[in-house]
């Protein structure tokens, strides 16, 4: 797990980034676990990263996630109560053989797709709404998102949400997710989007 606090508000106090790997990092017994640390959400990226998360499950095949637990604050100032389901759930994962001996319910816990990942063309990049807006802003059908020297970007069918937008990254990096919410399906003892 590979623990952070994220930079702007949210819709939801914590969520999770499950990343995109060849093997299977999305196992039932793993979201089972993670619907009982109570963050609100988990993120099903479509592309690898150069994250913690995506480099462990990659290479080691573990069961991985970046896990933002609320919004970062100055040293001692976040509430802890809030982060306690989070704490009782990672100090019972790390102190028994396994994960709990709990199905998985989606209703625990909401869980998007990645629909597409915007990145940074040119320094003529720029979104077309606040970008401190709070993750998983919602932006229905044919919004205009985005522009980067004559390319645009407008919400998809279905409407998206975007999480991690910044648009003074370097060209070529990532600038937001694209999220829709969506089911999942357990094929082959794999959590999968519907």
């Amino acid at each position: 797990m590979d623990l952070h606090s994220a930079i702007r508000k949210s819709k939801y106090f914590g969520f999770g980034v499950s990343p995109s790997c060849t093997g299977n990092v999305r196992k039932p017994e793993f979201f089972a676990f993670l619907a009982q640390t109570k963050l609100g959400a988990i993120t099903l990226s479509d592309i690898p990263s150069s994250t913690f998360s995506w480099y462990t499950g990659e290479f080691y095949e573990s069961q991985s996630i970046t896990l933002e637990l609320g919004k970062v604050a100055r040293f001692g100032e976040n509430d802890h109560k809030l982060l306690q389901p989070t704490f009782d759930a990672i100090s019972e994962l790390i102190s028994i053989d396994g994960y709990k001996d709990i199905e998985f319910d989606e209703s625990d816990i909401d869980i998007y797709k990645s629909t597409r990942t915007l990145f940074k063309k040119t320094n003529d990049f720029h979104f077309t709404f606040d970008a401190g807006v709070p993750n998983f802003t919602f932006f229905e059908k044919g919004i205009h998102l985005a522009s980067d020297n004559g390319q645009e970007y407008y919400a998809a069918e279905g409407g998206e949400a975007v999480v991690f937008p910044n648009p003074n990254v370097q060209i070529g990096h990532r600038t937001c997710m694209l999220m829709q919410p969506t089911q999942i399906k357990i094929v082959n003892n794999q959590v999968m989007k519907s």
